[in-house]
């Protein structure tokens, strides 16, 4: 399982995704503090959001259907989408 980086289009803040494909859990790494973490299946429809505390975030992903999800990062550091697939 290879992390995802991608680096925002507002700072120059690389953020890794892992593992993907996920299983139970996401890890988001490298955060900026007051992160909006938004996540949307492929219709568009957010199936869960967060706000980021520190510099790693844990996320549920138990209760989504396997399948590729959109991760939409938003804040005063941060603007980018990454893409991750949910197994299991």
């Amino acid at each position: 399982m290879t992390p995802v980086t991608t680096m925002s289009t507002v700072k120059a803040v690389e953020i890794s995704v892992y593992p993907n494909p996920a299983g139970d859990y996401l890890y988001i790494k490298n955060l900026p503090e007051k992160t909006a973490v938004c996540i949307f299946n492929l219709e568009g429809t957010l199936v869960k959001n967060s706000i980021s505390i520190n510099g790693t975030e844990q996320i549920d992903v138990i209760d989504l259907l396997p399948g590729v999800y959109i991760i939409k990062l938003s804040g005063n550091e941060i603007e980018t989408v990454i893409r991750f697939e949910k197994n299991k």
